[in-house]
């Protein structure tokens, strides 16, 4: 799906995921791994928009770092 929004419609940004709690969201679970899988493809794509995560406190940013 990704992979369809960004090559059929050149979006310059996109936000592709959260950081919240598998139990009130539990779609959002893979986020991280999706991000780091995104961005090992884009460093050889440079055509590819800007990802961005949803992280609602300072206490997830602690926890992703």
């Amino acid at each position: 799906m990704y992979n369809k929004i960004v090559y059929n419609h050149f979006p310059k940004n996109i936000e592709i995921g959260s950081i919240v709690s598998e139990k009130i969201l539990p779609i959002f679970k893979d986020t991280i791994e999706l991000n780091i899988n995104l961005l090992n493809n884009k460093l050889s794509d440079k055509n590819v928009c800007n990802n961005f995560i949803l992280i609602p406190n300072v206490k997830k940013i602690i926890k992703i770092i």
